[in-house]
């Protein structure tokens, strides 16, 4: 790549519910053919932020119209090989939202998998950094809601 080439940015965006994460495979592209990936697209030049980004793509690719609270951002990545940065968010779905993919000629429908599932999965560059870290986050908190119920079993006896 030129050292002139202008780096591109964008959004990844996890979509999780029930500790799952909706991937869809790329399908008829020159880049990463065949490769899982999150929903992802480009913030437009200008004033758009990454989480206007983020919902605006959401609704585009999924049908699904999230307050932009709603989107939390994780950490960034850049991707060498085809100069692109990204910042990641997160989107906890609730129980009746459910993302239906609206790119099916350049992506599968999306799919939803086990987070730990996931991180095996052939998947784009960065994701599966990202897949880990999420996983490792749902460890933690779990493990902070079980301290918390044992707390309030405690308190609850006396």
């Amino acid at each position: 790549m030129e050292s002139d080439t202008k780096t591109l940015y964008g959004v990844l965006i996890g979509l999780v519910q029930n500790k799952r994460v909706y991937l869809s495979r790329r399908l008829k592209v020159q880049l990463y053919p065949g490769k899982w990936q999150l929903i992802n697209g480009h913030i437009r030049t200008g004033e758009e932020q990454s989480a206007d980004a983020s919902v605006r793509i959401v609704e585009r690719d999924t049908g699904l119209k999230l307050d932009r609270n709603r989107f939390h951002y994780v950490h960034s990545v850049f991707i060498k090989e085809i100069n692109e940065f990204y910042y990641v968010h997160l989107v906890h779905l609730k129980e009746d939202e459910t993302p239906v993919s609206t790119e099916n000629t350049v992506v599968s429908a999306l799919k939803s998998f086990k987070i730990a599932d996931a991180v095996v999965l052939d998947v784009i560059p960065s994701v599966r950094s990202i897949l880990k870290r999420l996983n490792a986050s749902l460890v933690v908190y779990e493990s902070k809601m079980k301290r918390l119920e044992k707390y309030g079993e405690r308190i609850s006896q006396k």
